[in-house]
């Protein structure tokens, strides 16, 4: 991956992502870099995942949830607002505005550590692949 480094100071709540770039947030660092597509190589790892680029229209940002996000649950396109998803997950409502996601306007790209938004998966016909990872605090949650 080839990135460069981002000048810009992230906020508490949100960060712009500029592709390909590295931030920094709390103890986390997050990298974006783009790569050929090859669905073989996808990686199984909980703060690394890969994004059909081509399918993202609008700027990316790193911040908390907010009213009205929503999240693409399966590829029939089905969606739930991520609220609900929060709890049919079962993830404890004293930690869901903790949880950090990485949005498209309120489409949620990835729920960070927990699920990526289907309408971003990669398939045969991706081309260009977005790779993002987390690395710090994160990452021992």
């Amino acid at each position: 991956c080839i990135g460069r480094q981002s000048e810009t100071r992230s906020t508490e709540d949100m960060q712009e992502l500029a592709v390909p770039g590295e931030y920094s947030f709390g103890r986390n660092r997050i990298k974006l870099c783009i790569k050929p597509s090859d669905p073989a190589k996808i990686p199984e790892n909980k703060y690394t995942k890969w994004f059909d680029y081509d399918k993202i229209k609008g700027r990316l940002t790193l911040r908390k949830r907010r009213p009205g996000d929503i999240i693409a649950v399966d590829d029939a396109g089905h969606h739930k607002k991520l609220n609900r998803f929060m709890i049919d997950r079962k993830i404890p409502q004293h930690i869901r505005d903790s949880l950090w996601i990485i949005a498209e306007g309120d489409s949620v790209i990835w729920l960070v550590g927990e699920r990526i938004g289907a309408d971003y998966k990669v398939t045969e016909q991706t081309k260009r692949v977005l790779e993002i990872t987390i690395a710090g605090e994160c990452e021992d949650e």
